[in-house]
Order: C-alpha cells, then sequence, then structure tokens
C-alpha cells in the first residue's frame, strides 16, 4: 500500500469517525422499554436527545438493576416509568425550576420513579396518618471533610411547612472527626436536641403518634444502652403522609455534601392510616431515590421487605458536593446544629431551624 493510499483511507475513517456519536443506546434496552411501558427514545436513559454519553438519573438507576445486562425487561418494570404516566418524556437532571419554592406535592408521590436531591427512602400518602414508627443501627460514617447524613421517620413531610419527625443525625467535621446527635424537629420551629448519647451500631426505635387533636407523644429509645427519651408536644399537623427517610442536611442556605454511611437498614416500621395500624407496604408507600445534580444516585432504597416493614438505603460512590438549596429539588432540609456543641450555631434568619423546601418535582415534570 503506497503512501498516497494511506492517507486516503486514514482521512475516510476519521470522516466516519466524526459523524459516530461517541456511544449510543443498546436496542436491546430500547425495546425492552418498548415491550415494557411503550413508546420510549435514547433520551429516557440519556441525557443527550440523541442518546450516548452520560446518563441521566433513569438511565444510571436503570444501570445499577443487577438484572439490566440479562433481563432488561425486569429491571425496568422494577424501577418503574421515569415520570409516571407520562413514559415518553426524557428525565432531564440539568432542568431548572422556576422559583426557589414551589406549593404543590413536589415529588407526587405513586407516580412512577420519584426523585428528591436530598430525600431517600419510603413515603406514604393518601389518608390520614396520626402515627409513624420506625428501627434502624445508627451506622459507621468513613469520612475525610465535611460531611453529614440523617435518619428519620416523620409524619406531614407531604405538605408545606407541616412536618414533626425524629430521628439521628451523623455529621464529620473538616479533621475527619465524627459526632452523633438524636434530634426531633417541627417545622417550622427550631430543630431539638434529644439529650441521648448515641454512637454508631446502637439499636435505635423512633416513634411519633398522636394522642389527640394536636398533641402528640414524640418518642426515641437507644436499645442498645437502654437509654430512652419521650416528650409531649403541641402540634398541628397536616396528617397528610409518613416518611421513613436517610437525608442530606443543609446548613445555612448549602447542603452538606452527603457523607458515606454505607448503608442503613430501616426495619420494624409501621404507621396508623386512617385509623387502621399498617406496614409500609399495606400504606402503598412509594421508595425515593436521591440524585446529585448531574442525575448520578446517591442513596438508594431497596424493595420493601417480604415483611412490607423494612428496606435498606444504600449510599453509592457517586460524588456529593456542597451546593446551595435554592437551585434545586429537594425535600424538606434539615437544618443540623454546627458541629453538635451544646450551644446552636447562628443561622441564617430565613432559614432558621427548619427546613425551607420540600419534595421538589421529580426531573422532567
Amino acid at each position: 500500500m503506497n503512501k498516497k493510499t494511506l492517507i486516503v483511507l486514514l482521512f475516510i475513517s476519521l470522516t466516519i469517525l466524526s459523524v459516530v456519536p461517541e456511544s449510543f443506546a443498546l436496542p436491546q434496552y430500547l425495546d425492552s422499554y418498548y415491550a415494557v411501558y411503550g413508546g420510549g427514545s435514547c433520551s429516557t436513559c440519556h441525557i443527550r436527545a440523541s442518546g450516548g454519553g452520560a446518563r441521566n438519573a433513569y438511565g444510571t438507576l436503570f444501570e445499577n438493576q443487577p438484572s439490566h445486562t440479562t433481563d432488561p425487561g425486569a429491571a425496568l418494570t422494577a424501577i418503574g416509568p421515569p415520570t409516571g404516566e407520562s413514559t415518553t418524556q426524557a428525565v432531564d437532571p440539568q432542568q431548572k425550576t422556576t422559583g426557589e419554592r414551589t406549593t404543590d406535592p413536589g415529588i407526587n408521590i405513586g407516580r412512577g420513579l420519584n426523585i428528591s436531591n436530598n430525600w431517600a427512602g419510603y413515603v406514604a400518602t393518601g389518608g390520614t396518618f396520626s402515627s409513624v414508627a420506625g428501627s434502624w443501627i445508627v451506622p459507621q460514617v468513613n469520612n475525610s471533610g465535611t460531611s453529614s447524613d440523617a435518619t428519620w421517620v416523620g409524619i406531614g413531610g407531604a405538605a408545606r411547612n407541616q412536618l414533626i419527625q425524629t430521628g439521628t443525625q451523623a455529621l464529620v467535621n473538616n479533621k475527619g472527626q465524627v459526632s452523633y446527635q438524636p434530634w426531633y424537629e417541627m417545622l417550622p420551629a427550631n430543630s431539638q436536641k434529644i439529650p441521648l448519647s448515641i454512637n454508631p451500631g446502637d439499636y435505635i426505635t423512633a416513634s411519633i403518634a398522636q394522642k389527640s387533636a394536636n398533641q402528640w407523644i414524640i418518642s426515641l429509645s437507644d436499645i442498645t444502652t437502654g437509654q430512652n427519651y419521650q416528650t409531649n408536644v403541641t402540634y398541628a399537623s397536616s396528617l397528610s403522609s409518613a416518611e421513613w427517610i436517610e437525608e442530606m442536611p443543609v446548613l445555612g442556605r448549602s447542603f452538606i455534601p452527603l457523607d458515606n454511611f454505607g448503608s442503613v437498614q430501616f426495619n420494624a416500621l409501621s404507621t396508623v392510616k386512617d385509623g387502621t395500624t399498617l406496614t409500609p407496604a399495606q400504606a402503598n408507600a412509594q421508595s425515593i431515590v436521591m440524585v446529585n445534580q448531574i442525575g448520578q444516585v446517591l442513596a438508594q432504597p431497596s424493595q420493601l421487605g417480604s415483611d412490607g416493614a423494612s428496606f435498606t438505603i444504600t449510599r453509592t460512590a457517586s460524588m456529593s458536593t456542597q451546593i446551595g438549596t435554592n437551585n434545586i429539588r429537594s425535600g424538606w432540609r434539615r437544618v443540623i446544629i454546627r458541629g453538635h456543641s451544646s450551644q446552636s450555631s447562628n443561622r441564617q434568619s430565613h432559614n432558621r431551624g427548619r427546613f425551607s423546601g420540600r419534595f421538589g418535582k421529580r426531573f422532567g415534570e
């Protein structure tokens, strides 16, 4: 082969490569999506409308399903369609909200894949909820820089500014030192420390129960150490939902990066809905996946266990960074106590000791 011929062939090869996408949606995945839900396009799983390249939140969730290569139909069925009733719209994690707050229930629980920038877990709606309970083991956090997480149960988080909740949180300072603290909170009031000393590995039980109109009992116990706490409070709740959540808290106007908590197993979960004690499964609780700003999954809940009253939330390896709260879709944002000292930190006046948002809409809506 002479030099002129070689140059011509090289030119042709470069021309072909220049018009071929860097990667493309595998046809069998798109075929499987069409078979399960109808419709669909490359942008169902990819950020670019033409497909290929980085995956969006739905594509990342699909890729994380163990059966996505061997049985893509089963994987798609397990995670549901990306935007509930509309199965042909792309899920775009770069889309911004219009304005700082929303006034309707943001995630639209029960309509397919529910996504939040700071909540992962399960939420039950569609009735009157007067009690919630759950148990978990405080996770061992492994981080070298400032980060945090909170684990809790609550009532009313699907309504604006009407959430009552209790749980535990971890805070890692910039030296990698981790502190753990139990707490309760009633929006829009400041959060309150619970005067118990907890450690990773401790088995925690927590409950919130309505005794009578606007009268509640908040209870949290460390079964490992035998410590117990209970308080009676007055609070006007919407009674609109029950929650079992792993959260990325906020300080000031920024979310603190989600720490590496490994996994948290919730069990012995229950709620009282319309006067009947139910498991999350019986209450038709729906899962919420936590994603970062580019649509990568940060924390993913498993399916409910066979008992209908347990699940595990797993922290992925995706990056979590400190970002402002005004530019993302979010659940209620728990304002943490800086450093877990005996004094509360000075907070922004508009965000003082409370959540300042709630469920963000699912991407693409």
